[in-house]
């Protein structure tokens, strides 16, 4: 059973198989989204300080900072969907694969936490796959002592599949079918339909996260995939940059918008404007980045292989939403 007791008219709970009756209850379901929305705040300012310990404390405020202004986290942390909590538990899955003082217990709660995340929504699984990839890549002599928490990783999600597994058996549906929800009843022609129609506007527009994150987002990916074939950072901050400021007004130019305001340009009233603007011109400043603040290769590789499932998932069936790309909200490596 998913269950998440949700605010009025937008129910997100799932109840199949033998679950009984649920209810909701308007006010109980915003501080538990608000409470799962806190914990997704806290792992994901902790996993981004244990990225640059030098500068800790200046990672994590900006990670969270950055989270704030996702569009989606805004709308829904009270809304009572299902969104914000598996994004919390994905990202708590990955904050406890970094907490090695936990010793024999840290384990056992990494499989505890990926089976929580599949069961809070299905959405988990491409971002715990991607996860369980990004923890096994790296050097061959590491391979083994690797190994050990990606296995806990699988052990989790298949426990929490042989619930679904069952739960879909009682109620006569596929895995697939019980997983996605979508059933010929439930229009999976009208969403696919939509998919297709809108697909490639939204790519274009970049603007998944919201479009005051728009050039943040597209340089952050440009920089990382450079990265992979280029190894001196500052090179790669030069080329990223002016792509991803170009690409800010010219995607959404190319995915159906007029005239000069769109894009980086279009961004909401004067002081947001601004603002948008001053965050595109800060970036000069990872132009002298210190050298321990500088991301090597692999853990940008990780970064990138984690993503990819989530993102390539959302880009294939669920375009229209992109909410639903919130298990990739605390995407932050540790690794």
């Amino acid at each position: 059973m998913r269950t998440l007791v949700t605010t009025s008219g937008r129910s997100s709970t799932s109840c199949r198989g033998r679950c009984g009756t649920s209810s909701f209850h308007v006010a109980l379901g915003a501080v538990l989204s608000l409470l799962f929305g806190l914990l997704l705040i806290v792992t994901v300012g902790w996993l981004a300080s244990r990225t640059m310990r030098p500068y800790r404390w200046l990672a994590g405020v900006l990670a969270v900072v950055v989270l704030l202004a996702i569009t989606d986290f805004d709308n829904n942390i009270t809304a009572g969907l299902t969104d914000i909590p598996v994004a919390a538990m994905v990202t708590l899955t990955a904050a406890l694969l970094c907490l090695r003082r936990l010793g024999r217990a840290q384990l056992p709660l990494v499989a505890l936490a990926a089976a929580l995340s599949v069961l809070t929504k299905p959405s988990a699984l491409p971002a715990l796959a991607g996860l369980g990839a990004a923890v096994l890549l790296g050097p061959r002599s590491g391979l083994r002592q690797r190994a050990a928490p990606a296995l806990a990783l699988a052990l989790g999600v298949g426990g929490a599949l042989l619930y679904d597994l069952d739960q879909a058996r009682y109620v006569h549906q596929s895995l697939w079918a019980f997983l996605s929800g979508y059933t010929k009843s439930a229009g999976s022609d009208y969403y696919a339909h939509l998919a297709d129609q809108i697909r490639g506007r939204v790519l274009l527009d970049g603007a998944w996260f919201g479009p005051d994150l728009r050039l943040l987002l597209v340089f952050a990916f440009v920089y990382a995939v450079l990265r992979m074939f280029i190894s001196r950072h500052r090179l790669a901050v030069s080329i990223a940059l002016p792509v991803a400021a170009i690409w800010s007004w010219l995607g959404p130019h190319l995915a159906g918008e007029h005239g000069i305001r769109v894009g980086i340009l279009g961004t909401g009233n004067g002081t947001e404007q601004i603002a948008v603007l001053v965050v595109a011109a800060s970036l000069l400043f990872a132009l002298q980045a210190p050298a321990d603040s500088v991301p090597d290769r692999l853990r940008l590789a990780r970064l990138l292989v984690w993503a990819a499932p989530t993102f390539a998932l959302w880009a294939n069936g669920y375009v229209f939403e992109t909410r639903a790309l919130a298990p990739a909200f605390g995407r932050r490596s540790c690794f």
